[in-house]
């Protein structure tokens, strides 16, 4: 049973970095013990403008007061006298399912996302504290990863981007809660409110940690354990659960907030003089998605101008002027940018990866008999040469650097690579205005060690590399893996450089230098294997039967090697 009596004599000034005063604790307590009657007090906390800083002197003191066995889920109590206080008191076990499973939808538990101040029971309002950022923290996680699929491994997420994402989502449920956001986070306590709330995300995390789900370095958190396969609900399913949620806890307010004309009086006034007052969220609440970061490049989500964004962060004047031109093969949707002011110019290559159902990928899947499948995903295929260009580079192998990824628009921007595509340097060979094969060579060599590392480029098609400054560039990744299929990568660059020509001769050193390139690090069984007549299928109706003879000569001669 409870009782005033119970109250300590001497309480510390400063308790959990207390903003109140110890008198006023003192009162806030009593008011607690008032209100709980006989019923036991589980815990007691003050939240909202008084502790966050933003109080006036006519401002309530919030209260949440957690009874064992109280008779409602959760109920409003207004108190009037030495201290004025608004009580939300909720019962113990709607408490614990509010912070685990939003069964009030967050009316309750949604408070201890921001700072407070515990009275009683710190270590049981730690506990529900830790557990509902930790849930706030994976379904947020399962959103991104069910939005952005395999890119979601790549992005490194702040602590505070789980705070401010959640705070989104309530202003679009709550628009009253702008009021009360604004101030907490854009007021002059800004930071010993972030720190507060930070500690309780920062317990979440270390078990999620631990449970290798994520892991964190730097500040910064990266998702491991979460697929677009395994936990993740679908992105219909998670709107209707945060729509069902916004209800309910409109449901569960109107039915606590049940008080006399008076109250309700006083209310009005209160939101009516908060209307007036002009409130700006943070920046980190209106776009929260902004704080992603990437490890190469800049990572652009809410974006209405990417392209002054990517002109900004590589120094060039807002007064910028670009122009570009159309890059590759017609299917592609590759330009490259040069943007300019009056010091210096730049060049960059903007690849947007569109829907596959009218692209190549799809035709090629149609078309292929061979048993190398395509991804056609336009964030799977993002995703796959992000990875790739990063991966290669590791390796040793030649990768243009990344400017940006345009996540929204699934767009990846490259330094642009100046040089001579190899498609040109095959056609010259093919029809003998060219004998040096030298490119030829090194681009089948880079094939080699990325085969000996486990990687396989998936698409090796001439137009695919860049011959510059003696060197080759690998471009146009989006189909590379780690799983892939080694004797296509030779099968795909052989016969699609012999495709629709006459001239045996040329295709046989064509597939020589290749060849030979290859073998300095990769293996003959693979050769061996890229014989396999499903893998010459798709390409049989374009290369005429006398060069088919001279190339799988070539291929069967350095198989046997």
């Amino acid at each position: 049973m409870n009782s005033k009596e119970n109250l300590p004599d001497d309480l510390p000034d400063n308790m959990r970095g207390s903003r109140l005063a110890k008198e006023i604790r003192q009162d806030l307590l009593e008011v607690a013990y008032e209100v709980a009657g006989k019923d036991v007090i589980a815990a007691a906390c003050v939240y909202g403008s008084r502790v966050a800083g933003y109080g006036r002197d006519d401002s309530d003191y919030d209260i949440i007061l957690v009874l064992e066995n109280y008779r409602h889920r959760a109920k409003y109590k207004y108190v009037r006298g030495k201290i004025d206080a608004s009580v939300l008191i909720v019962r113990m076990d709607s408490f614990s399912d509010d912070a685990d499973r939003a069964s009030l939808g967050e009316f309750v538990v949604g408070r201890l996302l921001n700072v407070y101040e515990p009275l009683l029971g710190e270590a049981y309002l730690e506990d529900k504290e830790v557990r509902y950022k930790r849930r706030v923290v994976l379904e947020i996680l399962e959103e991104v990863i069910s939005t952005y699929g395999d890119f979601a491994s790549e992005i490194r997420f702040p602590i505070d981007y789980f705070l401010f994402e959640k705070l989104k989502k309530r202003i679009s449920l709550y628009p009253p809660a702008l009021y009360s956001y604004s101030k907490t986070y854009k007021g002059p306590n800004v930071k010993e409110n972030l720190l507060s709330t930070r500690a309780g995300f920062l317990k979440a995390i270390d078990g999620l940690e631990t449970e290798e789900i994520i892991s964190l370095e730097s500040g910064m958190i990266k998702p491991l354990g979460l697929t677009s396969k395994g936990k993740i609900g679908s992105r219909l399913s998670q709107k209707l659960s945060a729509t069902s949620r916004g209800i309910k806890s409109y449901a569960v307010h109107g039915l606590a907030g049940r008080v006399g004309p008076k109250v309700v009086g006083r209310e009005v006034i209160s939101k009516l003089s908060r209307s007036r007052e002009q409130v700006e969220l943070p920046e980190e609440i209106r776009h929260p998605r902004n704080l992603w970061e990437i490890d190469e490049g800049i990572l652009l989500v809410d974006s209405d101008d990417w392209l002054k964004e990517i002109a900004v962060s590589e120094k060039l004047s807002t007064e910028f002027v670009f122009s570009k031109k159309r890059l590759g093969e017609l299917y592609n949707v590759s330009n490259v940018y040069t943007l300019s002011d009056a010091e210096r110019e730049i060049s960059i290559a903007v690849k947007k990866f569109r829907d596959p159902r009218s692209m190549k990928w799809a035709f090629l899947n149609l078309w292929s008999l061979s048993p190398r499948r395509f991804k056609m995903a336009p964030i799977s295929r993002l995703t796959r040469e992000y990875l790739a260009i990063r991966t290669l580079r590791g390796i040793g192998l030649n990768t243009p650097n990344v400017v940006a990824v345009v996540l929204g628009k699934k767009i990846l921007v490259t330094r642009f690579i100046d040089g001579m595509n190899l498609s040109e340097i095959v056609r010259e060979v093919v029809v003998d205005k060219e004998s040096n094969t030298r490119p030829i060579f090194l681009y089948g060599q880079a094939i080699g060690r990325s085969h000996s590392s486990g990687y396989t480029l998936g698409d090796t098609k001439p137009s695919n590399a860049i011959f510059a400054n003696g060197h080759i560039f690998l471009t146009d990744l989006e189909q590379a893996t780690n799983d892939g299929n080694m004797a296509w990568d030779l099968a795909e660059f052989i016969y699609y450089s012999a495709k629709l020509t006459l001239n045996s001769g040329g295709a046989r050193m064509i597939t020589e230098a290749f060849l030979d390139g290859y073998l300095k690090n990769g293996v003959t069984g693979v050769v061996k294997s890229s014989l396999n007549i499903r893998l010459l299928a798709p390409f049989q109706p374009l290369i005429i039967p006398t060069v088919v003879k001279a190339v799988r000569e070539v291929m069967k001669s350095k198989s046997s090697r």
